[in-house]
């Protein structure tokens, strides 16, 4: 599995590994070499120190030990790993993330939470540029939606937000819907696997005809059926 493009993969000795965590917020972590075969040493900061563990591959794939004994069950990738141990992006560097950007802004596969997406609410209300938020793949729901949606209310920058393959169900998408019949600047909104069912489609069908800017909306892999589908026809 090649790292080298990760931001959160360096190589460094556990020494300076430490020595950069220090100075990070609590959940930061950095993935490095060990000096063992198919093992992988992980240091990150837990708020009044530095932790390590090692990352070790196995038949069944990838694992955290931690003092010799599995603390973790077996993912077929770091990453995946990571982000099923929720170690990645903690909400302070969701926020810092969303201030620094200026246009896009590219949190796929980072783990951000329902928490996580309070802070990036605060930031879009702040921001006059930015454009476009990709959420795929992280580990929200409804009620981090709720959230994101009052603040879709009243921004008037966003064009384009993917929230797809996460966990809002009909509720998230309820919410979602509302937001839309008074946000005229989302062109493209993406669904994507979300447990959609019909309700969802249901509140999609009946907030659309009062939004003016609307092109692109996503619902693949969701399961509308065919109540669903003929309501948004």
């Amino acid at each position: 599995e090649d790292l080298s493009s990760k931001d959160w993969y360096k190589e460094v000795a556990r020494a300076e590994a430490t020595d950069y965590l220090k100075s990070c917020s609590e959940g930061r972590f950095v993935v490095r070499p060990s000096s063992m075969p198919g093992v992988l040493a992980l240091s990150y900061n837990v708020g009044d120190g530095v932790g390590h563990a090692l990352i070790e591959q196995t038949a069944a794939g990838w694992a955290i030990r931690g003092g010799g004994t599995v603390v973790s069950t077996c993912h077929p990738t770091v990453e995946k790993l990571l982000r099923t141990r929720k170690v990645l992006f903690p909400d302070q560097d969701v926020a810092e993330l969303a201030a620094r950007a200026t246009a896009v802004l590219d949190l796929t596969g980072k783990a951000v939470t329902d928490s996580g997406l309070r802070a990036l609410a605060d930031a879009l209300d702040t921001s006059s540029s930015l454009a476009s938020i990709n959420l795929h793949a992280n580990d929200f729901g409804a009620g981090g939606v709720r959230t994101l949606a009052a603040a879709l209310k009243r921004t008037s920058s966003l064009t384009l937000l993917n929230v797809g393959d996460n966990n809002i169900g009909d509720d998230g998408v309820r919410v979602l819907a509302l937001a839309l019949t008074i946000n005229w600047s989302l062109t493209s909104l993406n669904l994507y696997r979300n447990m959609v069912g019909a309700g969802g489609a249901h509140a999609l069908a009946a907030a659309l005809p009062l939004n003016r800017s609307l092109a692109v909306l996503d619902l693949s892999h969701n399961k509308v059926g065919a109540d669903g589908a003929r309501a948004l026809a």
